[in-house]
């Protein structure tokens, strides 16, 4: 998981179409739950304690669960879809930033080899 990624993603998303400010707002806390938690997951969180913690309504934290979800910048399983469950799983769907073409690995091998790259010594 690349926590930039997550990020430049939301922004392009953001770009097609404004996203409100209670889903960014909702999920830019469940990077930071996830990143508290070393990126071990899913978050399993309740609706009422995302409530609390966002001090949003409770069918505004539901309503940008299924907005991010539908825009695809996470997975969620709500607790409607298990019996007597009120905590909902919560994920992020798998990103990657690897190179997409071999101009692009060479410059990553050129930069990180270079003399004029001040953190060369250390690696």
């Amino acid at each position: 998981m690349n926590i930039f990624d997550l990020v430049n993603i939301f922004f392009e998303e953001d770009k097609k179409s404004k996203l409100p400010s209670s889903s960014a707002k909702l999920y830019f806390f469940l990077i930071y739950q996830a990143n508290k938690l070393f990126w071990e997951g899913p978050l399993i969180l309740s609706i009422r304690h995302l409530s609390n913690q966002l001090k949003l309504d409770k069918n505004t934290v539901v309503k940008s669960l299924k907005e991010l979800y539908k825009r695809q910048l996470i997975t969620y399983y709500p607790s409607e879809y298990f019996q007597k469950a009120n905590h909902t799983s919560i994920w992020f769907p798998q990103t990657t930033s690897k190179p997409k073409n071999n101009k692009e690995v060479k410059n990553l091998v050129k930069h990180t080899t270079t003399k004029e790259n001040k953190y060369s010594n250390y690696f």
